[in-house]
């Protein structure tokens, strides 16, 4: 045998070795003793099978958990922007992006006013009059003005917003998140309205919600 057939073998069996550690290896350690061809005894587990455990407190700030779940979506959304536009375009790409966000904005809206069994305006400002655990620590925000018509919040600072924008991805997020405001208004009631020219998502230093009840 050559040298280089020997390389060849040498390298083939590191290869082998390596993808052992990472497929068969560790799926032996869980059992999976056909892999080797042989039964396996289970003598203990080192695993704490109490099902308690998952509902215990991961002792995680609400930023982490948001970016623990959103910043791998936001990762996904983007590479996924990158490969659709180069068959469509990104402009196509966000404009299908912004119809699935504008859809699940009337969708959720709809839910939300059967649930309470009625639409009108005070109901639906509501969440943001008192705004519930998940809201308050994704937002922050001042309420300027609160009337029978009139509903108008400076939103200071979004995780939504934070996320998006530390990964470029700002036209995305505007595309899920912030169109959908608008479809949402209105699903639950046809007379509401948002007026809003001003995005954190976009760069502005604050977002000017104003949803007024139209006659």
């Amino acid at each position: 045998m050559n040298n280089e057939s020997s390389s060849n073998m040498n390298k083939q069996s590191d290869r082998r070795e390596f993808l052992k550690l990472l497929t068969g290896g560790s799926l032996l350690c869980f059992g999976c003793a056909f892999l080797s061809g042989s039964p396996q005894k289970v003598v203990s587990s080192p695993v704490d099978q109490n099902p308690e455990k998952f509902k215990e407190d991961s002792k995680m700030s609400m930023e982490k958990v948001f970016n623990f779940t959103w910043e791998q979506i936001t990762l996904k959304l983007f590479l996924l922007a990158e490969i659709m536009s180069k068959d469509i375009g990104r402009e196509k790409f966000l404009e299908y992006l912004n119809a699935a966000g504008r859809k699940s904005g009337e969708i959720d809206a709809q839910d939300y006013a059967k649930k309470l069994g009625k639409n009108d305006f005070v109901s639906f400002t509501d969440e943001l009059r008192k705004p519930d655990y998940m809201v308050n620590h994704i937002l922050t925000y001042d309420v300027l003005k609160d009337t029978d018509k009139e509903f108008e919040v400076r939103i200071k600072e979004c995780l939504w917003a934070k996320t998006f924008r530390k990964h470029g991805a700002e036209d995305i997020g505007k595309a899920m998140f912030c169109n959908r405001d608008f479809t949402t208004a209105s699903a639950f009631n046809p007379k509401i309205k948002l007026i809003r020219d001003k995005t954190m998502m976009q760069g502005c230093d604050h977002c000017n919600h104003r949803w007024i009840l139209e006659d």
